[in-house]
C-alpha cells in the first residue's frame, strides 16, 4: 500500500469514528445538562410547595384577623417570615421563560398585599390571596415544564405539580370560606354559592380519582349539613382543624412524590 493510499484509508476510518465520538460526547453533555435542570427543578418545586402551603395559611389567618380574631392576627408575622425565606430561595426563578412572568407577578402582588394586608376589607383580602395562590399553581407547572420533568419521568408524575396542589387549594378555599361562616354563625347566598362551587369541584376530583381520604369525606358531609343546609354548626376552630386534616394527605403525597423523583434522578 502506497503512502497516499494508506493516508486515504486511515482518514476514511478515523473521520467516521471521530464523528461518532463527537456525537456521543454531545449527547452525554446534553443528558448531563438535562439531569442538572431536572434536579434543580425538583428543588424549586419543593420550595414552591412550601410557599403554597404558607400562603394558604396566610390567607386563612388574614381573613380571620380582619373578621376580628386577634389570635390569628398574632400569628401572621410568624407566617410571613418563612414566606420571605422561601422567596429568597426561589429568586432564581426570575431568570427566563414563562416562569419569569409568573414569578415576577407573584412578587409584585405579594409585596403590595403584605404592605396593606390588614387594612383592606375581608372579601378583597380573600380575593387577592386567591389570585396570588392561582399564580403559584401555574408556577408549579411552569417550573416542571422548564426543568424538562413533564413526560421525561417514568412513571408519569405530573399529578405531583398539577392535580394534587389544585385539589389541596380547593380544600384551602373550603377552609377559609367555611371558617368565616362558622365564626359568623350564618351564610349569605354569595358565600353559599362559592362553597357550592368548591364542593362540586371536590366531588369531581373524588370521582376522577375513584377514592378519597376519610377526612375529606367528613369535611364534605359537614359542608352539606352545616353550611349548605343551615344545620347545627361546629365551631370555627373545629372546622378549620378538620379542613386542615383533609388537606394534609395531599401535601404528604406531594412530598412523597417529589422525594421519589429526587431519588429517581439521583440514580442517573
Amino acid at each position: 500500500m502506497t503512502t497516499d493510499n494508506a493516508l486515504v484509508f486511515w482518514m476514511s476510518v478515523l473521520f467516521p469514528l471521530t464523528g461518532i465520538a463527537f456525537i456521543l460526547i454531545i449527547r452525554t453533555l446534553h443528558q448531563r445538562y438535562v439531569l442538572q435542570r431536572q434536579q434543580a427543578g425538583v428543588g424549586y418545586l419543593v420550595e414552591l410547595k412550601k410557599l403554597l402551603l404558607l400562603t394558604q395559611r396566610h390567607r386563612g389567618s388574614s381573613y380571620g384577623a380582619i373578621n376580628g380574631d386577634n389570635e390569628l392576627r398574632k400569628v401572621i408575622p410568624d407566617i410571613e417570615r418563612p414566606i420571605e425565606e422561601c422567596i429568597r430561595n426561589l429568586n432564581k426563578l426570575g431568570e427566563a421563560g414563562r416562569q419569569k412572568d409568573h414569578w415576577l407577578a407573584f412578587l409584585d402582588h405579594w409585596q403590595r398585599l403584605q404592605k396593606n394586608n390588614l387594612h383592606i376589607d375581608a372579601e378583597n383580602n380573600l380575593a387577592q390571596h386567591n389570585q396570588i395562590i392561582s399564580v403559584l399553581l401555574y408556577l408549579l407547572e411552569d417550573v416542571a415544564e422548564s426543568a424538562c420533568l413533564n413526560g421525561n419521568c417514568q412513571p408519569s408524575l405530573e399529578y405531583i405539580w398539577r392535580d394534587l396542589p389544585r385539589a389541596a387549594e380547593l380544600i384551602g378555599q373550603a377552609r377559609v370560606l367555611g371558617s368565616g361562616i362558622m365564626a359568623s354563625g350564618s351564610a349569605d347566598s354569595v358565600h353559599k354559592i362559592r362553597m357550592r362551587f368548591v364542593r362540586s369541584r371536590l366531588e369531581e376530583f373524588i370521582t376522577d380519582n375513584g377514592s378519597a381520604d376519610k377526612k375529606l369525606l367528613e369535611l364534605m358531609q359537614v359542608i352539606d349539613q352545616q353550611i349548605l343546609q343551615d344545620g347545627q354548626r361546629m365551631s370555627a376552630r373545629e372546622y378549620f382543624d378538620l379542613s386542615t386534616q383533609a388537606m394534609e394527605p395531599f401535601f404528604r403525597r406531594i412530598d412523597e412524590g417529589l422525594e421519589g423523583l429526587k431519588q429517581q434522578l439521583r440514580v442517573h
